[in-house]
């Protein structure tokens, strides 16, 4: 801070620069005087113009920005092309009055308070770390480690030329153990429905066999135990799974069709076993 006193002709020569010359403050050289005695000294005598106070926005500016979003502007187009009526607004006032009257997507919203901010010398880092692993690791890993949108990943790829097809990106590790993870899940979730669905049957026949034995009658419906789980299920097609034979009746040929002996739990358990074994073999004689 500087200890100077104004003096009658400083403060003449201040006045001269500031309210004939106008001079910007920041040039203005008066004496020993530095920047913040120049600033508060030009205050004191009234020739500093301040910011004009804040005005209050009217009830129709307001129903004009709501017009405005209902014919399909956006807050950015009202800022660019000045759409706005008297008195003249900033672009920091329109957003926030937009946002005040909840005219902004919410969508939109999100994305841009999750969006990713950059500090100094960090988008070099993420350069240098797609060099090093875009060729090892899928887009969604590069995500997740540098905590930014998928979409950013991928362009930025593209522009250094280091994007890979959807087919190199699906035979990396993590993606074959997402496929792997999304096979289990899959089949789970056919298991329970399968269960579901065979109960509901069950229920269905056990409420017929009691039909049956009220009215003095025998219950049509066979059982038959898996050779594998040793299970007693009805012997219908829902439980046991069919297959077709080609007979010789005579000179004609037809098919002839029976159940398994297996349910279908245990076939299904048994066909993926062998998948599973198959596909080792195919890569082992690669």
């Amino acid at each position: 801070m500087s200890s100077n006193h104004w003096t009658h002709q400083e403060k003449n020569q201040l006045q001269h620069l500031v309210v004939t010359v106008k001079q910007p403050i920041a040039d203005i050289r008066v004496g020993r005087h530095n920047q913040s005695s120049i600033r508060r000294q030009d205050t004191r005598l009234g020739y500093l113009t301040t910011r004009p106070a804040h005005i209050d926005w009217s009830r129709r500016q307001k129903q004009e920005l709501r017009i405005l979003n209902k014919a399909g502007y956006s807050c950015s187009q009202i800022i660019n092309y000045n759409l706005l009526l008297n008195p003249p607004r900033s672009a920091w006032a329109i957003r926030n009055q937009w946002r005040r009257c909840k005219l902004s997507d919410r969508k939109v919203s999100r994305r841009q308070s999750q969006k990713k901010s950059w500090q100094p010398g960090e988008k070099l880092l993420f350069d240098e770390y797609l060099y090093q692993h875009s060729r090892t690791q899928t887009p969604e890993q590069i995500t997740l480690h540098w905590q930014v949108c998928q979409t950013t990943v991928t362009v930025r790829q593209n522009e250094l030329g280091l994007k890979l097809t959807r087919q190199q990106v699906m035979q990396l590790p993590y993606s074959l153990a997402k496929q792997k993870r999304g096979m289990e899940r899959i089949k789970r979730k056919n298991k329970k429905r399968f269960r579901q669905k065979r109960q509901q049957f069950l229920d269905h026949l056990n409420l017929k066999a009691d039909v049956f034995r009220q009215n003095g009658y025998a219950d049509p419906t066979k059982n038959r135990t898996c050779a594998v789980c040793q299970t007693n299920w009805p012997t219908h097609r829902t439980f046991f799974p069919t297959m077709d034979k080609k007979i010789t009746l005579g000179n004609s040929k037809a098919i002839s069709r029976y159940l398994k002996r297996k349910c279908r739990l245990c076939e299904r358990d048994r066909i993926n076993t062998y998948n599973k074994k198959h596909r080792r073999q195919k890569r082992s004689v690669q």
